[in-house]
């Protein structure tokens, strides 16, 4: 694997897909097996700095993009205090910053939902990464409403009780079947899959690049 400012100095020609990729992200071709692709959709491309060019197999030349994952994500949706609990819980369970730390992508399964979130990308975790899943769980904001945890929040904050609410997040996590295993199933599924790694290697999402990544991720 080059690293990204290395890369960034060389001028280099057009690189065949399979060899960019089984150079650059061997990790997520043995974890995901075949069984598909990670997706997300970027409302701010400008975070996406150029990275390389590939060739498909079938001769076209397409661009791959690379960004940074952030280590410092908050919730847009969530309250801080729940973000930070749920975190926890990940942390100490499976040593992953799942909210804090991690990219959410989005599979197979739900790749129009994924569009939804802006300009659409598959994305591929470059060199070694750790991942998070759950089959129960497709948006941990709607388990935070409907789990009855949010009901728990504001009493809980308000008296200082902070961990009585961290206990009620933690016996809560402990159903819903998190696990860092099992990728090509999560990439089947319409759960979100957050991924820790420094970056992410992007390409812009058409029916040709789909299929030919599939046939090279192998």
């Amino acid at each position: 694997m080059i690293t990204f400012k290395d890369f960034l100095r060389e001028e280099s020609d057009p690189v065949d897909a399979g060899e960019f990729f089984h150079r650059e992200a061997q990790p997520f071709i043995n974890k995901a097996a075949g069984a598909g692709l990670m997706y997300r959709g970027f409302v701010d491309t400008d975070y996406i700095k150029p990275y390389a060019k590939i060739t498909l197999p079938s001769g076209k030349v397409v661009d791959v993009g690379i960004t940074a994952v952030r280590k410092d994500r908050r919730s847009r949706d969530l309250p801080t205090v729940a973000h930070d609990a749920f975190n926890t819980w990940m942390k100490d369970t499976f040593d992953i910053d799942g909210r804090t730390g991690s990219a959410f992508v989005l599979g197979e399964a739900a790749e129009e939902t994924a569009s939804g979130y802006g300009y659409l990308y598959v994305v591929i975790p470059q060199g070694e990464f750790k991942y998070l899943w759950s089959p129960k769980v497709n948006d941990l904001f709607r388990t935070y409403v409907n789990s009855g945890i949010k009901d728990h929040l504001h009493r809980l904050t308000q008296s200082g009780e902070m961990d009585v609410f961290q206990s009620i997040v933690n016996a809560t996590m402990d159903t819903l079947d998190y696990r860092d295993t099992d990728l090509p199933q999560a990439l089947q599924s319409t759960s979100e899959i957050m991924v820790e790694c420094e970056y992410l290697l992007v390409v812009y999402e058409t029916a040709e690049v789909v299929a030919a990544l599939k046939e090279v991720l192998k």
